[in-house]
């Protein structure tokens, strides 16, 4: 069954684990569009173990100056690199469901033992 087709700028949904797209959605800070972004931004950077720029603002540079500065001074992008549960969240069974029983099957055994 295809997917449905979504205005902009909720089309970008798909990209992102139901967990980071959630939270995004229902924060205030910024607007929608900015902060669907940007998450795409902060969860591909922290995945590779990086700081996500400056400009990955949420569309409020003010308070993502804060976020972005705790994040760096608790190491956080070195602890996330390639552990994808940690950035996730509830995303993770969503997404593994969305995938197949095969797949589902392995990932939530990966996230049992851990």
């Amino acid at each position: 069954m295809a997917a449905p087709v979504l205005d902009s700028p909720f089309d970008r949904l798909h990209d992102l684990p139901r967990g980071v797209w959630l939270q995004t959605l229902i924060t205030g800070a910024g607007n929608v569009a900015a902060r669907l972004s940007g998450a795409q931004v902060w969860l591909q950077a922290l995945l590779q173990g990086q700081l996500p720029p400056a400009t990955a603002d949420f569309g409020d540079a003010p308070a993502t100056a804060g976020l972005r500065r705790a994040v760096g001074e608790l190491a956080l992008p070195r602890l996330c690199r390639d552990t994808p549960c940690l950035l996730y969240t509830s995303g993770v069974a969503h997404d593994a469901a969305r995938r197949g029983p095969m797949q589902r099957r392995g990932r939530l055994t990966v996230l049992a033992r851990s």
